[in-house]
């Protein structure tokens, strides 16, 4: 997804919260306690190298399966949303020179993210169509170890073990789609950005941005269970 696709997508979503969108059917809306478990995540790779992106394994996207929970709340014509999300895993690459001198960063990233927000429905039937704005606050660390490679004295460098530590503070404005599949059980996939304002420590390499900007095509594909009021 390039970057104006994604603005597209972002002005769509926003406007969904004008009042002239906002047709439902009161009836039906938010009947009870939602819980569910996401499966899967399609995101863009965010982490940097001397302010280059490098992403893992040359994706600039990859698939997480790494299962979330998410809790929904009804509210009135709207719905409270809370999120946990936890990525752990293997993030190593390499760089590429012309004059044969390579560096190699090789680690595991943990990130656990914590999204609070307000979601309402656009169309409520057997089929829900929603829009989201939820604020995030994510705990980001990198262990790794670093190496290089020098192709014309033949120099192999000692490895070097290094850590970053920090967080972040994220806007998440989202689409959803939410099918019934019976009385209580849904099926649902959402679209994100996220707009994030970090803070790190510990940072020799430059691998954590201030300012991020990621595009989630798919940031919830999953399962919930709704408690119907009596």
């Amino acid at each position: 997804m390039k970057a104006p696709k994604s603005f597209m997508l972002l002005i769509f979503l926003l406007a969904g919260f004008l009042p002239g969108v906002m047709a439902q059917n009161d009836s039906k809306i938010n009947q009870g306690i939602e819980i569910g478990l996401d499966f899967l995540k399609f995101n863009k790779d965010w982490v940097y190298y001397n302010d280059t992106y490098f992403p893992k394994d040359n994706k600039y996207y990859s698939f997480d399966f790494i299962p979330s929970i998410f809790v929904r709340a009804p509210l009135g014509k709207n719905s409270l949303r809370f999120k946990y999300e936890y990525f752990n895993d293997d993030y190593s690459f390499t760089t590429h020179s012309f004059d044969f001198y390579y560096e190699n960063i090789e680690g595991r990233l943990l990130n656990n993210k914590v999204l609070f927000g307000l979601e309402r429905n656009f169309i409520d039937s057997r089929f829900k169509a929603y829009g989201a704005l939820d604020i995030g606050l994510s705990l980001f660390r990198y262990k790794g170890i670093f190496s290089y490679y020098n192709g014309y004295d033949l120099l192999v460098s000692p490895s070097v073990p290094f850590k970053v530590n920090g967080f972040g503070i994220s806007i998440q404005p989202t689409i959803g789609m939410k099918y019934r599949i019976s009385s209580n059980i849904n099926i649902m996939i959402e679209s994100s950005l996220s707009f994030e304002k970090g803070f790190e420590k510990n940072d020799p390499y430059n691998m954590y941005q201030e300012n991020k900007f990621i595009p989630r095509p798919i940031s919830l594909f999953g399962l919930s269970y709704t408690f119907k009021k009596e």
